[in-house]
């Protein structure tokens, strides 16, 4: 049987920690003060729309921006675990987040997968697949939430569908 290449699927591998997608610097750095980011040196108006996620790598965390004032002010979905302070600014773009089917092949060591919308940390998993392929909310499609993934010391296959 022959395998189907779709033209949105996407086929990487991790071998270390990083957001799925892929989390990219951008520019300056940033504060948090509950909801609100305050930026240095930023450029939010052409760098991260709202729908786009802000990853800090110290605490493990994603956070979705739902709203975008300036080039220095922005607001979260819900507060980090703790304030940020000048950390560098890294974002999945909301352009990049529109994935209606996620696998991930755990193809060597114990990789970890944290996402902030599946209850926590799913450990020791050898292949899970997110989907919400076919469904909708109202007009607009209903996608995946990024992912962290941790495959310190092992690698993690994934393959996306947007």
């Amino acid at each position: 049987m022959a395998a189907t290449n779709y033209k949105n699927t996407k086929f990487s591998v991790i071998t270390g920690k990083q957001t799925v997608p892929a989390s990219t610097p951008a520019t300056g750095t940033i504060d948090t003060s509950g909801i609100t980011v305050i930026g240095t040196g930023t450029e939010f108006l052409s760098e991260m729309m709202a729908g786009s996620w802000i990853y800090s790598s110290t605490l493990g965390e994603i956070r979705k921006v739902v709203r975008v004032d300036s080039d220095l002010v922005a607001y979260i979905d819900k507060a980090f675990g703790s304030d940020l302070a000048s950390i560098a600014l890294f974002i999945i773009p909301e352009s990049d987040t529109h994935i209606v089917t996620m696998t991930l092949i755990a193809t060597g060591g114990t990789p970890t997968i944290d996402g902030i919308a599946y209850g926590g940390a799913l450990t020791s998993i050898p292949v899970i697949t997110l989907t919400k392929e076919g469904r909708s909310t109202s007009s607009t499609r209903d996608f995946i939430d990024p992912v962290i993934v941790d495959a310190t010391g092992g690698s993690m296959t994934v393959i996306t569908l947007s």
